[in-house]
């Protein structure tokens, strides 16, 4: 087996770092010409797998400076190309994608098309089409190219079930259709092979939990405990916080569970570090924990999250909501001067809303009766 099978090999199998490593070993003892055109491909491969546009481009780069045979007309070069620009602009920040470099890697795919119609990989670019005129809201032909690439060719194992996954995320967000997207879905993690990394089942279990919470929150918790146990075999704390943030949510939904909630959360804080600043969701976070403990009578620990959640999110939408339940905690611990005086600072507040304003008045008055000042 020659060098730029083996290396081809282990690419299908998601061997990493052997094929890094071979690669590297490979461009060092081979001359300038096509073979090393033809490795500077496998490692632009490589690093689009490893999540590096703009590393695999210049690989490109390099393998057109070795022309021999390799041209940029060729339909694998122009595919990679493509692939590369498509996820440099996905992976670029808010505010700073190019949106040349879309359009760019829809031409070099549409090129292909017509080009090269009995591409070996044509289902893979139907796919990417796909995602292109998704990602432009035109979501009848992304639909359109989807199906087309259920039925073309590919050398792509896993195709079939990034096809059904991006079904499924129509039918949930753009045709309001759970049912349907659910069972996209399920068809997506059928058909994804069981030899490859498990990331993207985990990705796609957590989307199946955001459409059953919609229509069965058991059949929700499932799913995201299955998520939680094949998160919890690997090392990406990453995706684990993720999927345990989700099951939070889930937990919390169910209204009946704070000894769960709290037991889930607590998994997430401990892997991760607490923000600097302002942050959105460690103060949504902190606000389900209090729910939790105010729900098991522990007050003190639910004053403590509350106030970290006001931290958090200073202008939090609900900030007299979260006010008004300290107030409650203190009252419930016995500490009615410090309730009093939260509730006095509420019902003066010219933003307070009238919701807030009523259930604040009601248990100023209930102290006032129990403990006169």
């Amino acid at each position: 087996m020659n060098q730029i099978t083996q290396i081809t090999d282990l690419l299908e199998q998601r061997e990493i770092k052997r094929a890094e490593s071979l690669i590297a070993k490979t461009l060092r003892n081979t001359p300038d010409g096509t073979t090393k055109s033809h490795v500077y491909l496998q490692r632009a491969r490589l690093k689009l797998l490893t999540q590096r546009p703009e590393e695999a481009l210049r690989d490109i780069d390099h393998a057109l400076a070795n022309i021999d045979d390799v041209t940029g007309d060729s339909p694998q070069v122009r595919e990679l190309l493509a692939d590369s620009l498509l996820m440099r602009y996905e992976m670029a920040l808010v505010g700073f994608a190019d949106k040349a470099d879309l359009l760019k890697s829809q031409e070099h795919y549409l090129w292909i098309i017509e080009n090269v119609p009995q591409h070996d990989n044509l289902g893979w670019v139907y796919y990417q089409l796909g995602r292109i005129d998704l990602i432009l809201t035109k979501t009848t032909d992304a639909i359109e190219y989807l199906n087309k690439a259920l039925f073309a060719p590919s050398i792509i194992p896993e195709l079939t079930a990034y096809i059904y996954e991006r079904l499924g995320f129509i039918a949930f967000y753009e045709q309001r259709n759970p049912a349907m997207s659910d069972v996209l879905l399920t068809k997506a993690l059928h058909t994804y092979p069981s030899y490859l990394p498990k990331q993207w089942i985990i990705q796609v279990l957590l989307l199946r939990t955001r459409i059953l919470m919609k229509t069965d929150l058991t059949k929700a918790l499932l799913v995201s405990q299955e998520a939680v146990a094949l998160t919890s075999t690997g090392t990406d704390k990453t995706l684990l916080s993720e999927v345990l943030l989700h099951q939070s949510e889930i937990l919390d939904a169910f209204g009946d569970r704070p000894s769960d909630v709290i037991d889930v959360i607590q998994r997430y804080l401990m892997l991760n570090k607490p923000p600097m600043g302002v942050d959105v969701t460690a103060a949504r976070v902190h606000e389900r924990l209090a729910n939790a403990y105010m729900q098991t009578h522990a007050f003190e620990a639910a004053i403590e999250a509350y106030a970290t959640a006001l931290t958090y999110n200073p202008d939090n939408p609900w900030e007299h909501t979260l006010r008004y339940q300290i107030a409650v905690a203190n009252f419930d611990l016995g500490n009615v001067a410090e309730a009093r005086k939260i509730l006095n600072n509420l019902i003066t507040d010219e933003d307070i809303q009238p919701t807030d304003l009523k259930n604040a008045s009601t248990l100023l008055d209930q102290i006032d009766t129990v403990a006169p000042s």
